[in-house]
């Protein structure tokens, strides 16, 4: 039954994928749907794009192991929705997008800043991508190679390829539509095996019994470390393409912040099913394998678990693996292709680059991570290196004094300073957040204060395009 399950799940997605093949008629229908999504096709592209299906098998592996505090991956970029919607960054996104024809984040960082800066982002962008990416398939692979009896490398590689097609095909308004589906059994079929689980291990009150209090506290293995989790991944998301997709894809602001914050409210209750599903797994099987918690458990309650459960997980790998390929492919195209190589670069020439490179990404992504180990420290520790990026963001807007020059060398120095410590294993159990805040701080706000100008040229033309831009959204009210 699991089997013709995943089958059928699998051949309807990929042909709601197919069949959305020519309806991309150019770049920006492509990259950015044409600025025409309303905020339920929003919520759902973000909610998926946030809830990897890596991510999901990796909270109920530290939920075995650790219990309620696996849930920081995703309730800190539940803050990263609300800081975004209250800060206005969502806002300066969408006015560049409208009045500058931007499609990625590092076209806005230039316009704040400078080109030097817009490339160590765009470098930023495709090396945590390309981490949170190649995690995907072997997170798919887990659980589709035991079920198919097929290697599993082999079937990396097998969903590596379907990733990839998928994502040449549907464009942002293509992975949008898909995650509507996707969002639905993530959410539904996680909701019913974490109960089923629950209930399997005895109910609530066995968890309480045979589990240490330390599995229900959120602030473990200590409150520094859990601060890094949810501060990295909410200012990461700051400056996540996959909020200025959602942002410069919405067909206004109201719809683009309505879809934010209705995916974040969907997140919260969603991180904690893999987290229980691992507890229940931790009581009832206590020798069980860690790494395969969330298969195991659900097929250990029944079969029909284990098939739902497997396609809620495929279902997040689906809606978040195809979405990471496109935004790697969007920052180089923009970016690098035609901001460096070819200015002149032609909407089709634009088209043909980015799916080409679609194919290398997912490809080369999958190979990557044939050998990851802790799926989800290995997520944390990326999103940490994009962090500092984002509060640069925050800064700016609350500082207009803040120079280029003092945005370069913070976002070099800080965005290095946490891939070394990532890299190497978190020296001294320190998060890569804390050394990377510490010297990108001082960093910034020394060589801002080195400035004679009192306002930066990037703020008076965030300024220039936002006083037009309110204009237009005034005359549009009055005419409705």
């Amino acid at each position: 039954m699991a089997i013709a399950m995943m089958i059928g799940y699998l051949m309807v997605t990929m042909f709601i994928g197919l069949s959305l093949l020519k309806k991309n008629s150019g770049i920006a229908e492509y990259l950015v749907a044409k600025r025409n999504m309303g905020a339920f096709l929003v919520a759902a592209l973000l909610f998926g794009e946030l809830l990897s299906g890596a991510s999901s098998v990796g909270k109920a592996t530290e939920g075995f192991n650790s219990g309620f505090s696996a849930v920081w991956i995703n309730w800190g970029a539940a803050l990263g929705c609300s800081m975004a919607v209250v800060f206005g960054v969502t806002k300066l996104y969408r006015v560049f997008g409208e009045k500058k024809g931007i499609m990625s984040v590092p076209e806005a960082y230039r316009l704040l800043f400078d080109q030097k800066t817009s490339i160590v982002m765009l470098v930023i962008l495709v090396l945590v991508y390309g981490i949170i990416f190649s995690l995907q398939p072997l997170a798919a692979a887990s659980i589709l190679g035991p079920m198919f009896r097929i290697d599993i490398k082999i079937m990396a590689i097998i969903v590596g390829l379907i990733l990839t097609a998928i994502t040449f095909s549907g464009g942002l308004r293509g992975l949008a539509t898909m995650n509507v589906v996707h969002a639905s059994v993530m959410f539904f079929g996680m909701a019913v095996v974490a109960v089923s689980s629950v209930n399997h291990a005895g109910g609530w009150y066995s968890l309480a019994d045979n589990l240490p209090n330390s599995y229900f506290s959120f602030l473990q293995p200590d409150i520094w470390t859990v601060i890094a989790w949810a501060l990295g991944t909410a200012f990461s998301f700051l400056c996540a393409a996959s909020l200025a997709g959602t942002a410069l894809g919405a067909k206004n602001e109201g719809a683009a912040n309505k879809g934010i914050i209705w995916a974040s409210i969907m997140v919260i209750p969603y991180a904690i099913m893999p987290a229980l599903i691992g507890m229940a797994a931790k009581v009832a099987y206590p020798d069980m394998n860690p790494a395969t918690a969330l298969f195991s458990m659900a097929n250990a309650v029944s079969p029909m678990m284990g098939g739902i459960v497997s396609i809620a997980v495929i279902a997040a790998i689906f809606s978040t693996a195809p979405s990471l390929i496109l935004i790697v492919s969007t920052v180089l195209t923009r970016d690098f292709y035609k901001g460096i190589l070819n200015p002149e670069a032609t909407d089709r020439q634009q088209l043909v680059f980015s799916r080409s490179l679609v194919i290398i990404i997912g490809l080369f992504g999958t190979l990557l991570g044939m050998n990851a180990t802790s799926i989800l420290n290995t997520a944390l520790g990326a999103f940490q290196i994009r962090a500092f990026a984002g509060v640069i963001l925050i800064i700016m807007l609350f500082w207009p004094r803040v120079t280029k020059d003092a945005a370069f060398w913070s976002l070099l120095v800080g965005g290095s300073l946490a891939a070394i410590w990532h890299f190497a294993g978190n020296p001294f159990g320190i998060q890569p957040l804390w050394p990377s805040f510490g010297v990108g701080l001082i960093l910034l706000m020394g060589l801002t204060l080195l400035s004679k100008e009192k306002v930066s040229e990037g703020y008076k033309t965030y300024q220039e395009c936002l006083e037009e831009y309110n204009k237009e959204q005034e005359a549009v009210s009055e005419a409705e």
